[in-house]
């Protein structure tokens, strides 16, 4: 069954009109931090659908904030949302180049979503940026899952 997105559409150059128009500047730092820790609190209580709406209030707000878009995607994965928990992975990614968990994240909510194809792909970029980087760890687990989905990829289905 398809649902609704959990996430704001994404709207070419919406953030800087807002912006533009000093509308984003409305939410004080206080009030933000305010709607987080709310949030951060519906999502301890399990509350994923309401806490995602503050969230995605949020990620307009503050877009540019790691810990909103890993509250999304949180709260996406737990409602089973996978479409919307990889993209708001993706945008934590390219926030914080430097959290590689939510890279492998990532690669899951793509093979829960049914993309096993693309999950290896995204691990293969990871493996590659690893071997790069001289991370030994990161590419050897980046190796084995990659072999682990091949793996399921050609078991016979039943």
């Amino acid at each position: 069954m398809e649902h609704p997105s959990l996430l704001l559409p994404e709207v070419p150059g919406l953030t800087e009109r807002l912006r533009a128009e000093g509308l984003l500047d409305q939410l004080s730092d206080e009030a933000a931090e305010s709607a987080y820790a709310r949030a951060y609190q519906l999502t301890q209580q399990r509350q994923y659908l309401h806490a995602s709406r503050l969230f995605a209030l949020l990620s307009l707000f503050r877009p540019s904030e790691p810990r909103v878009w890993q509250g999304l995607a949180l709260c996406a994965r737990e409602l089973k949302a996978y479409d919307d928990a990889v993209r708001a992975l993706r945008r934590y990614v390219e926030l914080a180049p430097q959290a590689h968990e939510f890279s492998f994240a990532l690669a899951d909510c793509l093979c829960l979503g049914g993309q096993q194809q693309q999950a290896i792909e995204w691990l293969e970029s990871i493996a590659s940026q690893a071997s790069e980087q001289g991370a030994a760890a990161r590419l050897e687990r980046a190796r084995e899952v990659i072999a682990r989905l091949q793996g399921a990829l050609h078991e016979p289905q039943h």
